[in-house]
């Protein structure tokens, strides 16, 4: 639910800075987001790639 909330930009963005090495706290403040939110986004991700 709190990822249809979540714009594809923000998800892109989130991704990006996983790409780069920053972690979930880390990309969680810098874009003002929940950790939970950042967690969601990590999951739809592995989930697509498998």
């Amino acid at each position: 639910m709190g990822l249809e909330r979540t714009s594809v930009i923000m998800q892109k963005e989130i991704l990006q800075m996983r790409k780069e090495g920053h972690s979930m706290r880390i990309i969680a403040r810098h874009l003002r987001v929940c950790r939970k939110t950042i967690q969601k986004v990590f999951e739809q991700q592995d989930q697509g790639s498998k």
